[in-house]
């Protein structure tokens, strides 16, 4: 083998490490940013669907009130 290519094989398999253990950095990086966005959809979700459910549950408190209201009307002659 030539005195030049000696160590090439050493050096591409150090500088094919290197180079793939940069995107295995950015890729937890990345996994990291999506973890974090997905959990602040969740919490928005969760705050939407509070906020869904006290707005059915006053709705249905005005009309059983106003049904309430209703029935007590009838009866008072």
């Amino acid at each position: 083998m030539d005195r030049r290519f000696r160590g090439l094989p050493g050096r591409l398999l150090t500088l094919a490490v290197i180079v793939l253990g940069g995107c295995g950095v950015e890729t937890a990086g990345t996994a990291a940013g999506v973890a974090k966005l997905q959990a602040e959809q969740a919490k928005q979700g969760k705050e939407t669907l509070d906020a869904v459910r006290a707005n059915l549950d006053a709705a249905a408190q005005a009309s059983q009130d106003k049904l309430k209201r209703a029935e007590e009307g009838e009866r008072t002659p």
